[in-house]
């Protein structure tokens, strides 16, 4: 049973007698350098390598000139803030210029279109459509073969785009990443810096990014809470190639909102509306049903809330997913036949829609997100072991700090600690545990 919005578990943690639990074998410890000390102990020279060498990399980046200028700034724009307001501060303090982007997407939209001669269209998706665009942000396009004039077939119009850009002094750096498993090209805009992905072959991330964005305007502690959770992701480097993507976050937050009865399964909103079928998938959904959020329940709670649960969380054993609303046994409901029957009949409609049987759901990874409307993609596959048990000890040590009266009383105090602070003890507690493993 999903506990309510108000609600919350007790946290892993240090002393009070929570747990901190194994993330290779589930072994229960009290502390955090108790479970790093066993973990690096029994697990092997591999998961011992993997995590110095992530932790040597956080230290070199939050040691470096640039973040502690960061992080300066930022304290100092905390120390400014009215009361009540320092999440907003930190939240207009990474995000990027949203006018600027979307001045750069009207922009190369009219340069394209023109160019092409109207046998193009050019739709946004990603960060620039679900309003979580950070400073660092690419600007992602998808280009849609118009059919009137007779449309170009991607490979001409893949070929035709890349020798625009290459042409055009309004793009620099542009790089034709053909082999990827959904070809892209890769520019830079000159006028305004942005970083522009061009994709011809795949249009699904402009449906997912239209609920995610819609699921954004719901309610603005959605937003704040997401978009938080996307500068902590990015700053930890949870967040990164090899690692988490910034999909895959957000959908262990739609879950996490799933779970506290917050939004509804992606298969309550689609029980009431026709069906958007594209190449077998239904990407059809409506927000009506999402219940109003109570006043009492703050971002702060919603983020306490998700750094809790997902502590807890056995992702060995688990499929998170979006569609049925929750955290489910991956076995039980992919692993045997007839375990999830909108998944069979998913497979069945891409089938007949492509003339290809579509590849599984990749059960055998380390983590099981699964896509809130592609129910054979698994959006955490690049996530490895080491990642996973990195990503579970900036949890606890999230979770911990959310509880923290001291911390949760300065809230200046507590943003400066999850973005930056949060490093330096997992960095200490490491230290510790290597000695006890001696």
């Amino acid at each position: 049973m999903s506990a309510s919005a108000s609600e919350s578990t007790s946290p892993p943690g240090d002393g009070d007698g929570n747990l901190v639990l194994c993330m290779v074998c589930g072994a229960p410890f009290q502390s955090t350098q108790d479970c790093l000390a066993h973990a690096l102990l029994k697990h092997g020279s591999k998961l011992q390598k993997q995590l110095r060498k992530r932790l040597n990399a956080i230290t070199t980046i939050f040691n470096s000139a640039q973040s502690q200028s960061e992080r300066h700034d930022l304290r100092e724009a905390l120390e400014k803030s009215k009361p009540g307001g320092h999440l907003r501060t930190v939240l207009n303090f990474f995000a990027v210029d949203l006018e600027k982007m979307k001045t750069c997407f009207e922009h190369v939209r009219n340069c394209i279109e023109k160019e092409m001669k109207g046998k193009v269209r050019v739709f946004p998706f990603g960060s620039l459509v679900t309003d979580l665009a950070l400073k660092e942000s690419d600007l992602d396009l998808f280009l849609e073969p118009n059919g009137n004039p007779p449309p170009l077939f991607h490979q001409h119009l893949y070929n035709t785009t890349s020798y625009f850009l290459r042409s055009s002094k309004c793009f620099a750096d542009v790089d034709a990443i053909r082999h990827a498993s959904v070809p892209i090209i890769r520019c830079k805009h000159q006028l305004t810096g942005l970083n522009i992905d061009f994709n011809m072959s795949h249009p699904n991330g402009i449906f997912n990014s239209r609920f995610v964005g819609e699921l954004m305007l719901r309610d603005e502690r959605i937003r704040e809470l997401s978009l938080f959770l996307k500068i902590w992701a990015k700053k930890l480097k949870l967040i990164c190639n090899g690692g988490m993507t910034s999909y895959c976050l957000i959908s262990l937050i739609i879950v996490n909102l799933q779970v506290n009865r917050i939004v509804p399964s992606v298969k309550q909103l689609q029980s009431l509306c026709p069906p958007v079928i594209l190449s077998g998938v239904n990407f059809a959904y409506s927000l009506d049903l999402t219940p109003p959020i109570t006043e009492r329940l703050t971002t702060l709670d919603l983020l306490k809330n998700f750094f809790i649960y997902y502590s807890t969380v056995n992702f060995d054993k688990s499929l998170l997913s979006p569609f049925l609303g929750g955290c489910v046994d991956k076995e039980t409901t992919l692993g045997i036949p007839g375990g999830f029957p909108e998944y069979d009949e998913q497979q069945k409609l891409v089938h007949d829609a492509t003339g290809a049987p579509p590849h599984a759901f990749q059960l055998d990874r380390i983590v099981c997100v699964q896509d809130p409307f592609e129910l054979n993609r698994n959006v955490a596959k690049t996530v490895s072991i080491g990642n996973l048990f990195y990503f579970r000890q900036c949890l606890v040590l999230a979770a911990q700090a959310c509880r923290d009266q001291e911390l949760t009383s300065q809230p200046e105090k507590l943003y400066d600690y999850l973005l930056f602070g949060l490093a330096d003890k997992l960095v200490a507690d490491k230290i510790v545990a290597d000695k006890r493993s001696d």
